[in-house]
């Protein structure tokens, strides 16, 4: 299957100091909201949620839609992720 390929980072004086893939996210809401069917489901906002955290930083990071589109045939799936807000507070 493939996956998806978006990265979150964050530099802070030209030093990555954090990179993630949306993978592991959408992987869970595939697992948990997979009905089998071509019928929308809705989730509740805690499942919208990614929560990251490093030394330096907290991030929430919030979906306002996730829609899995996977096609058999093709034997490739597509994500198409719509972002509600990015929250990022440093940790002084």
């Amino acid at each position: 299957m493939a996956k998806a390929r978006g990265l979150l980072a964050k530099l802070l004086d030209d030093v990555v100091i954090l990179e993630k893939d949306m993978n592991e996210f959408l992987d869970h809401i595939t697992e948990k909201y997979s009905s089998g069917t071509n019928l929308p489901v809705e989730a509740p906002l805690e499942d919208m949620i990614l929560e990251l955290d490093t030394p330096n930083l907290s991030i929430l990071v919030v979906m306002d839609n996730v829609e899995i589109h996977a096609s058999p045939t093709a034997d490739k799936i597509d994500y198409w992720m719509s972002l509600r807000a990015i929250y990022i507070k440093e940790n002084l």
